[in-house]
């Protein structure tokens, strides 16, 4: 990923994704606390794991997305849009139809955006601090 950024100049927040190194840990980082939260959502099912879910689910569609248009603007494939649209976007497209509807009101969308942006950059600030130790 990082090496495909570099190569796209025009795309903003290069300096983000550090050495790919960093990368491979921030996504190992973000995979983890998604499974996490994922299994305990499902497993103790917590009054929160059926919203959270579906939130959870946006993000991916939304990342998912966002690599389609980005390889779609640069004439290249990004790394990650194969499986984001072979994978992701099925999947979540499954789980939004099979989960319980969320109302999205600004709460729940401000509580999404907060959640995908903290633990993205949790998860980068974390791969920072580990690969430079």
């Amino acid at each position: 990923m990082t090496g495909w950024i570099a190569g796209h100049q025009w795309l903003p927040g290069r300096s983000l994704h550090g050495d790919q190194t960093e990368f491979a840990l921030v996504l190992a980082i973000v995979t983890a606390a998604v499974l996490a939260l994922a299994l305990t959502a499902t497993a103790t099912r917590p009054p929160w794991s059926a919203a959270m879910l579906v939130c959870l689910t946006w993000a991916l569609i939304i990342n998912g997305i966002s690599h389609i248009v980005l390889s779609l603007l640069s004439g290249s494939l990004m790394p990650g849009v194969l499986s984001g649209s072979t994978v992701l976007l099925p999947l979540g497209a499954y789980l939004i139809w099979r989960l319980p509807p969320v109302p999205w009101t600004p709460t729940t969308v401000t509580t999404t955006i907060l959640v995908a942006v903290g633990l993205t950059a949790g998860a980068f600030a974390l791969a920072a601090l580990v690969t430079r130790l």
